[in-house]
């Protein structure tokens, strides 16, 4: 009996030897891998997002100056409630995508200038 206890303690040890092993060196293949991917995901999702922060701006600047223009003019009929609304509107989405943008950008020039610094950022995200 212990000898069967004994073999099977041993069967189990080389098992979870050998899975340590294997695992390392899948790790030491694929970290670079994933690395590699890290990065180029921050770079590109973040040009993404400055490129659409980027449209959201010019197309809130364009409500803003046809409000403005309207306003100015006096086109419509009314108090120009209308107008000041979509000049609120716009200002509102053209801060906000100005900041956006600025972060963006940040980020993805971030992932090229410093990588090191945005892949143990990462990493801490992931202990956490």
């Amino acid at each position: 009996m212990d000898n069967d206890l004994q073999g099977k303690i041993n069967e189990s040890l080389s098992w979870i030897g050998e899975t340590i092993k294997n695992s390392q060196e899948f790790i030491h293949e694929q970290a670079p891998l994933y690395a590699q991917e890290v990065l180029e995901w921050a770079l590109w999702s973040n040009t993404i997002t400055a490129i659409i922060s980027l449209l959201m701006i010019i197309i809130a600047l364009i409500g803003l100056a046809l409000a403005s223009r309207r306003l100015m003019k006096g086109e419509e009929e009314g108090d120009g409630v209308m107008e000041i609304l979509v000049i609120m509107i716009g200002a509102f989405i053209a801060i906000t995508c100005s900041m956006t943008l600025f972060l963006s950008l940040k980020s993805a020039i971030k992932s090229q200038v410093a990588p090191r610094a945005l892949l143990i950022e990462h990493i801490q995200g992931k202990i956490k």
